[in-house]
C-alpha cells in the first residue's frame, strides 16, 4: 500500500486538535507522525481518556485512518436499587433552617462485587462541597440532603476513578443506590476500524460519517 501525501495538500503531519463546545474539559488530540502512524486520544469529563493508534495515508483530499483498536476507561457507574413513586420526606430528621431533609442510602462496591469501605461520599452544590460521609465496613453511607441543598454526589476511593452522580432528576425519590467503582484505567472492547477526515483547504481536518456526511467536529492543527 502506498502511504503517501497527495500533491498539493502540504505537509499535514503533526498534531491536531478539538474542544467540545459544550461538555466541559472534553477535547480530541490527533498525533499524525513521519512514519504514517498516529496517535489518537479523547478525554472526557471526568477524567474519562479513550486512547488509539493505528497508520494512515492520504487520498486524493481524504485523510483514512486505520484505527487498530479503541481503547476505553472501564467506567464507574451507579444503579437505582429502590425508589418511590411520590417525593419522600424524613420529616424526623431537620436541617438548621428547620426544613425536612431528605435520606437515601448509598453502597459502594467494585466490579468483583466486593464492598468498598471507608469510601469518600461528598455531597456537592455546583463546586462547593456541603458535607461528607464515609462508608462503613459494609461499604454503605446514608445521605441526608434537600432539593435546595445538593445537586451532585461524589463517590471517591483511591486507586479507583470517581463517580459523579448528578440528583437534580430524582432527588427526594430514590431510597438506595449501588454505586461500582471502577479500578481499571482500560477495557478493551471496541475492533478496528476506519475514519476518514477531508482535508480542508485551510489545512483542517474535517471528520466524515459513515454515508460521507460532514461531522461538526473539525480537528484545527496545532501552529505553535
Amino acid at each position: 500500500m502506498n502511504l503517501c501525501v497527495s500533491q498539493g495538500m502540504g505537509n499535514i503531519q503533526g498534531s491536531y486538535s478539538y474542544s467540545f463546545p459544550v461538555t466541559t474539559g472534553a477535547s480530541i488530540t490527533l498525533q499524525l507522525n513521519e512514519d504514517h502512524h498516529f496517535n489518537y486520544a479523547q478525554y472526557g469529563g471526568h477524567n474519562e481518556k479513550t486512547i488509539s493508534k493505528g497508520y494512515y495515508f492520504v487520498k486524493q483530499d481524504t485523510l483514512l485512518l486505520f484505527h487498530e483498536g479503541i481503547e476505553h476507561p472501564r467506567p464507574s457507574y451507579f444503579e437505582v436499587i429502590s425508589k418511590t413513586d411520590t417525593i419522600r420526606r424524613d420529616f424526623g430528621l431537620e436541617s438548621s433552617f428547620g426544613e425536612s431533609r431528605v435520606s437515601f442510602k448509598i453502597k459502594v462496591m467494585d466490579y468483583s462485587s466486593e464492598t468498598i469501605p471507608h469510601t469518600n461520599v461528598s455531597i456537592m452544590k455546583g463546586k462547593a462541597t456541603l458535607s461528607g460521609e464515609v462508608t462503613d465496613e459494609n461499604g454503605e453511607a446514608r445521605i441526608y440532603t434537600t432539593g435546595r441543598e445538593a445537586d451532585k454526589v461524589i463517590v471517591s476511593f483511591i486507586g479507583y476513578r470517581n463517580l459523579y452522580i448528578d440528583l437534580e432528576d430524582f432527588w427526594g425519590y430514590i431510597t438506595e443506590l449501588k454505586v461500582v467503582l471502577s479500578d481499571s484505567d482500560i477495557e478493551y472492547f471496541e475492533k478496528p476500524f476506519l475514519a476518514k477526515y477531508i482535508i480542508t483547504k485551510t489545512g483542517e481536518l474535517k471528520l466524515l460519517h459513515k454515508d460521507n456526511s460532514d461531522s461538526e467536529i473539525v480537528m484545527v492543527k496545532d501552529t505553535r
